[in-house]
């Protein structure tokens, strides 16, 4: 039941298990979130994890969280894909102590069910939000309402039945040749 292991996490809304050497949702009609335990060197850094559905229902969203600060409050940066077949949506949100506004134009993409799964991969890089799926940029916003924050995560919401999974997660610093370069692998406990 503990994500890891080679790091902490505090699981701030719902419930996330490992199973099947991933992590899974447990909370249906709910939104779950989990906050890795390690800062990253800078807030200008980077998020992803290989992220699927066991089945795409209309408003099940799987994403990632960054810029996310050390306590509980709900300030951070959403990078997520709609993962219902009819629906097709990647988007960036902020969310501000809870309060989430819609960033920029929402991108398309098409998902399919698991075994499929499909890399995410957000950036803070000063101003600049981006999320990627697969290595295609799919939404490039400016936003500069949060500046720090040294944490990231993951974030679902499943409907009904079925689960959300989370694999091969990965934060790590944008800067390159620095200090900073050090990365977190493989922080729930799963191969890359």
């Amino acid at each position: 039941d503990t994500l890891g292991p080679d790091l902490t996490w505090t699981e701030l809304a719902g419930d996330v298990d490992i199973v099947g050497n991933r992590a899974r949702t447990t909370t249906l009609g709910a939104h779950t979130l989990a906050r890795a335990n390690s800062d990253l060197a800078s807030s200008d850094h980077y998020v992803q994890a290989s992220c699927g559905t066991d089945e795409g229902t209309a408003g099940d969203d799987n994403g990632l969280i960054f810029r996310k600060d050390g306590t509980g409050t709900l300030t951070y940066y959403l990078g997520t894909g709609d993962m219902a077949l009819s629906v097709n949506n990647v988007v960036i949100y902020k969310s501000v102590a809870g309060l989430f506004t819609e960033l920029g134009t929402r991108g398309s993409q098409t998902y399919a069910v698991e075994p499929t799964r499909f890399l995410h991969r957000c950036e803070a890089d000063g101003s600049t939000i981006t999320m990627d799926v697969d290595g295609v940029n799919k939404v490039t916003v400016t936003d500069t309402s949060i500046t720090t924050g040294l944490r990231a995560g993951i974030r679902g919401f499943k409907v009904a039945a079925g689960s959300l999974s989370w694999d091969n997660f990965e934060a790590g610093d944008l800067v390159v040749g620095s200090a900073s370069t050090a990365r977190l692998l493989n922080l729930l406990g799963v191969g890359l």
